[in-house]
């Protein structure tokens, strides 16, 4: 064998196939093709003169290795095929598009078309642009800029909107494709730059999700070319009606991305500004074969060519806003347990802390991060007398503290409405009587059906309160009165319950054992089973836990084996943790088994999954035992098929012992452990005894209670007292989080498990599965029917009548204020489309109202935000909308009360012009003919820190007209916050114009939209009683309050007060300046400022001298010509303003002209000293 054949072969080089890359180093000119058609024609000719160039410097794409003659065949952007001997090729990375490159390559085929859209997403989401680079010859950019040149139907848009649709600093003009037919059909290189724009949304849409925002079409493409000095006749008249206004809003609303493909241009720039504010101008240089994609509702745009130039530009678009054809409305209906299924419906508890309903319940845990601790009150017995310092002094509590609720929900009761006699009610322990209350209050809630035989069943978890009462001798209902295995029976027979009634003590497990017994309970038995005699299985089951803190006695029991906290709080999960922290309360849970979907839609949760099991022969009796714990979870876990990775939240017992904290965890985290089937995201540690305290019997139900709420509000409320994980803690492997602060489910359904163990060994479980039926992760109305339905409406109208708009069968009523909302007026229709009625404004001359279509309340006709003038946008019918309404300001009018007021609703409806409605109103000279709408007849309450904010009506003056009165009693604070409310309405408050009111020079506002931070103060020592007067009378209304010692009054504003305006912006640190009245009109008030150097403002205008009404756009940060006038009213957001932009140092003025009728431009700004308006220079998209 010869060394030859040895000899090393040569290693290949990597290969460039399908790679960007640049040529270099190539010495003289080569030969350029076409296509690849010419260049196989061509191989072995001789290279012609006129068809060689200098290739260095230019970039493409490889498209194959010639292995003959050891070149690339490279196509350059431009389109031009060249064969490059390999040593002359090298990889390109292309530069930031700030630099003049690009973020990513138009895709050569289908197998591209993923990886790009992904490039173009992740683009767009990290910085609201991204720059494309096109494949296109010379040839074609040559044949779209002669086709541009044989345009004859050029356009300019209205000034008002120029800015919107071309950008700022616009030096061009437009020809929209597919419009104008004389111009003749686009070439087909013109067809396929626009095809390439629809093709491009189309990869998009997938993905729309990301991009936060909705790809439902497009429009038209628009060409656009520089102006000529001929082309000043282009432009249309000044845009003046409202409809143009409302549909320029509407387009403003849906435009979503811009697509700018810039075909051919000699240079320039492209200049992208953050609406938001959020950071500097971003400039990218001008290149033909570009594609820029921008989010313009996020960006606006100044676009500079240089030289001649074309550019195609089309926009996606949203949704149509019009309800009928909109889908933002329906709903998919969740996934649903299936089968017959126990389903949770109704929740009532009496908790520490004032806790006496769901929300309380839940927001209480979620927004205060508190706990109900305090001191024990001496209304139960003076702690004091027992209680020492010392951990082992002997019988004495080691500590002092307890969470209570409170002594009247304790021991008021109502005998009469259970029918109960007096005498019977005084025997009646604590615990009787609050499980009497919860329970019927339940039932109440469920809606089911009660009476004998329905097959009710009563679980009761009960360890008993120590009643202190000594016995009366003779009385006949002292044995029933305090024995806690007669307080599920007063219950049963209280509401006529037949089915089974079961008292449990398991100690701190007995409300969940109760719980599961009532689930057992619901099970129905096998086919093949002999039926029994009597009924054991039940359809509804009420599950009740309840304990109370009547005695000193169980302090001193747990004080001696060291199970209490000396510090009187449960420090779950903590290093810190020594014991449990004692609370009370009571809360019940209704089931009812059903199969139906109906039900499951209507309910709070579903029980999927409950145990029951025992420590059996363990450490010792009170020692937690973790294998029995891990066997219970798994138990009710097999029940349903559970899987570890489907438990979103552990609801653990945590009381907060250095033993059982860590025992219980490490018995979750040998459950939760599934290799075969691991998690994706961590499991969520919680406990309600950071909170609530260690209600004991009641423990269990709280736990169930809480995880219910948290997979309706699909987020869990943090743990409170934790800063350092116990030691003792084995989480090594266990994807699990002990949350410190509300945290997201980030899922619409959710299955949470409720652990509880009593000290004598008896361990429960239950596991929950619910749907989120509020907040982001809504996962749709309850009433689903109603949308449906909406839809269905739709489509019939379309094809009955061909349009969707209205029609002759249709009755229209209008809802308001002027009758606290309670009846519908039915609106007089004069033409198609056309309705009118008549309403008499009350005593404050303020009346608010909405439209509803056909009688139904759900099928709102609204304004796009509340107290809305007569140039607002409309909206509707949508449901659920009815919190937006239309404001009659008389005051403003200048009219008296009791002025009757005409109002007027048009709607029209075609597939050209699209959906167009306007609702106006005036007064009226002449009443009509058999009017019987109501005059005044308004009520109002008081809401203050005395009723916990709740509304309380006053009383109306028998002796003085218009006048209204309470009482209120100031507490140990020895002050009191309060407002007044009209109709029990939140949006018709009213306050004083300053926060904390005590100088009687302060005018009153309203009835308006709540203002959290605006009320009048009363103060005065403890149980002293003020009178709190209102005297609503002829427009204005006067507040008195009344004490022993002094009387203050309030009037409301005079009607020249809102002749003053001020202007309130980022430049002055939102501290009010005032505006210059015009001489010759009171309509016209200016402000002149100066941009900082940032080159933008943001201002908002405040109206009257007491600076409290605020006039402001309906979008944040509006810029010319985009935000519609809302106001005045009480809105204290100061991202709801306007925004100036320009170079730093330019002075603008800000004009208010209410004589303009166009509510986009009662605001406007110009440049002081340059040459151009702001409607040119400064409006933005």
């Amino acid at each position: 064998m010869g060394m030859e054949e040895f000899s090393e072969s040569p290693c290949p080089r990597p290969s460039l196939e399908g790679q960007l890359v640049e040529i270099f180093g190539v010495e003289g000119k080569i030969r350029r093709f076409h296509s690849v058609e010419e260049l196989e024609e061509e191989e072995h000719e001789a290279e012609q003169e006129e068809e060689c160039v200098d290739p260095n410097g230019l970039k493409g794409r490889v498209l194959h290795f010639a292995g003959w003659d050891q070149t690339y065949v490279v196509m350059t952007f431009d389109r031009l095929l060249f064969r490059v001997p390999e040593g002359n090729v090298r990889e390109f990375e292309p530069t930031d598009p700030v630099s003049g490159g690009f973020d990513v390559v138009w895709p050569d085929g289908p197998q591209a078309q993923e990886m790009f859209a992904l490039a173009m997403v992740e683009a767009l989401c990290r910085k609201d642009f991204c720059v494309v680079q096109m494949w296109m010859s010379e040839q074609e950019r040559e044949a779209v800029q002669a086709e541009a040149c044989s345009k004859t139907t050029w356009s300019l848009p209205d000034p008002l909107i120029e800015s919107a649709m071309l950008g700022r600093e616009n030096n061009t003009k437009y020809h929209l494709l597919g419009v104008h037919v004389p111009d003749g059909e686009p070439s087909e290189v013109l067809q396929e730059c626009d095809h390439n724009l629809t093709l491009l949304l189309s990869l998009l849409e997938p993905h729309a999700q990301a991009l936060g925002c909705s790809l439902w079409g497009r429009m038209n493409g628009m060409l656009r070319m520089p102006l000529n000095p001929s082309d000043s006749d282009l432009r249309p008249a000044t845009m003046g009606d409202q409809e143009r206004t409302l549909k320029h809003l509407t387009f403003l609303e849906r435009r979503k991305l811009l697509l700018m493909h810039l075909i051919d241009n000699s240079g320039g720039e492209l200049q992208l500004i953050a609406k938001e504010g959020s950071g500097p101008a971003v400039s990218i240089p001008l290149c033909r074969n570009r594609l820029v994609v921008l989010r313009n509702d996020r960006l606006g745009f100044v676009y500079r060519p240089r030289g001649p130039s074309v550019l195609l530009q089309a926009w996606s678009l949203s949704e149509p806003l019009a309800p009928s054809s909109a889908r933002d409305d329906v709903v998919e209906l969740p996934l649903h347990m299936q089968g017959r299924r126990a389903h949770l419906v109704a929740a009532v508890m009496r908790y520490p802390g004032g806790m006496s309903n769901q929300e309380e319940y839940f927001a209480a845990m979620t927004s205060s991060g508190l706990d109900s601790q305090t001191k024990v009150p001496l209304a139960r017995f003076d702690i004091d007398l027992y209680f020492s310092e010392s951990k082992d002094a002997e019988g004495r509590s080691c500590t002092s503290h307890g969470a209570f609720i409170s002594h009247e929900g304790l021991v008021w009761f109502d005998n009469k409405r259970f029918k109960i006699t007096r005498l019977q009610a005084e025997m009646m322990s604590p615990v009787q009587r609050i499980v009497l209350e919860v329970g019927c209050e339940a039932v109440h809630q469920s809606r089911q059906p009660g009476g004998r035989g329905n097959g009710w069943g009563v679980f009761i978890g009960d360890s008993g309160s120590f009643w202190p009462d000594p016995p009366r001798r003779g009385d006949p209902f002292q044995l029933t009165g305090g024995s806690k295995c007669h307080t599920g029976g007063r219950l049963s027979q209280c509401l006529g319950l037949s089915g089974p009634c079961v008292s449990v003590d398991t100690a701190c497990s007995s409300s969940l054992v109760a719980l599961s017994l009532a689930h057992a309970s619901m099970r129905r038995h096998e086919e093949d089973q002999v039926k029994p005699n009597v009924r054991t299985c039940t359809d509804n089951a009420l599950a009740v836990g309840v304990g109370l803190l009547l005695s000193v006695r169980e302090y001193i029991s747990y004080s001696g084996p060291g199970m209490l906290s000396p510090r009187g709080r449960c420090f779950t999960f903590n290093a810190s943790a020594d014991g449990f922290a004692r609370g009370e309360g009571c809360g019940s849970l209704v089931m009812r088994s059903s199969a139906e979907d109906v039900d499951t839609e209507s309910m709070l949760a579903c029980l999927v999954g409950s145990a029951v099991n025992q420590d059996g022969r363990s450490a010792s009796m009170t020692a937690p035992h973790g294998p029995s714990q891990q066997m219970c979870i798994r138990a009710s876990m097999q029940e349903l098929e559970l899987q570890a990775k489907e438990i979103v939240v552990a609801e653990c017992h945590g009381t907060g012992t250095a033993l059982g904290d860590p025992i219980e965890v490490g018995a979750i985290r040998m459950v939760m452990l599934d290799k075969q089937a691991p998690r994706e995201t961590p499991i969520l540690n919680t406990s309600a005894k950071s909170h609530l305290g260690h209600l004991e019997a009641a423990a269990g139900i709280a736990g169930v209670i809480k995880c219910v709420l948290s997979v309706v509000n699909s987020s869990s409320p943090p743990n409170v007292h934790f800063e350092t994980l116990n030691p003792h803690m084995d989480t090594n492997g266990y994807p699990t989080c002990f949350v410190t602060e509300p945290c997201d489910h980030a899922t619409g359904t959710s299955i949470a498990g409720v652990s509880s163990f009593g000290f004598g060994g008896t361990n429960a479980r239950g596991d929950i599965w619910g749907r989120c039926l509020t907040g982001p992760r809504c996962t749709g109305e309850l009433f689903t029917g109603s949308i449906f339905q909406q839809q269905v409406a739709f489509l019939d109208r379309v094809e009955q009548h061909g349009l969707p708009g209205p029609q002759e069968s249709d009755q229209v009523y209008v809802v308001g204020s002027w009758d606290a909302s309670c009846e519908l007026w039915l609106m007089h229709c004069t033409d198609l489309g056309e309705y009118s009625v008549t309403v008499r404004v009350g005593e404050t001359c303020r009346e608010h109202f909405y439209i509803v279509l056909n009688g139904d309340l759900n099928l709102a006709i609204h304004p796009t935000h509340t107290n809305a003038n007569k140039a607002t946008q409309v909206r509707g019918p949508e449901i659920n909308k009815s919190d937006l309404s239309w404001l009659i300001d008389g005051k403003e009018d200048g009219v008296a009360p009791g002025t009757i007021y005409e109002i007027s609703f048009a709607w029209s409806f075609s597939w050209e012009h699209g959906e167009h409605m306007k609702v106006s109103w005036q007064p009226t000279a002449t009443p009509p003919s058999g009017l019987q709408l109501p005059y005044s007849s308004h009520v109002y309450s008081i809401t203050g820190t005395f009723t916990s904010w709740k509304f309380r009506e006053m009383h109306r003056s028998k002796q003085q007209e218009g006048k209204w009165s309470t009482q209120v009693r100031i507490g140990m604070s020895g002050q009191e916050l309060f407002q007044l409310v009209r109709d029990n309405d939140s949006k018709q408050v009213i306050y004083p114009a300053e926060p904390l009111a005590r100088k009687t020079c302060m005018r009153i506002s309203g009835p308006d939209e709540n203002v959290s931070n605006k009320h009048w103060l009363l103060q005065g020592p403890p149980g002293e009683v003020v009178a709190v007067h209102l005297v609503v009378l002829n427009g204005s209304m006067t507040v008195t309050t009344a004490s022993r010692t002094k009387t203050m009054t309030w009037t409301s504003a005079k009607d020249e007060d809102g002749s003053v305006y001020f202007v309130a912006g980022t430049w002055n640190a939102w501290n009010p300046d005032a505006m210059v009245a015009d001489t010759r009109t009171r309509d016209i008030h200016s402000y002149r400022l100066h941009l900082g150097s940032t080159g933008q403002e943001e201002f908002q205008i405040i109206a009257g001298k007491e600076r409290d009404k605020r006039l402001y756009p309906h979008v944040q940060r509006a810029q010319l010509g985009e935000g519609m006038l809302c106001g005045p009213d009480a809105n204290d957001r100061p991202d709801w303003s306007w925004l100036i932009r320009g170079e730093p140092g330019q002075e603008f003025e800000v004009v208010l002209d209410f004589g303009i009728s166009n509510s986009l431009w009662i605001v406007s700004w110009v440049q002081v000293g340059g040459e151009q308006d702001a409607t040119f220079a400064m409006g933005e998209d």
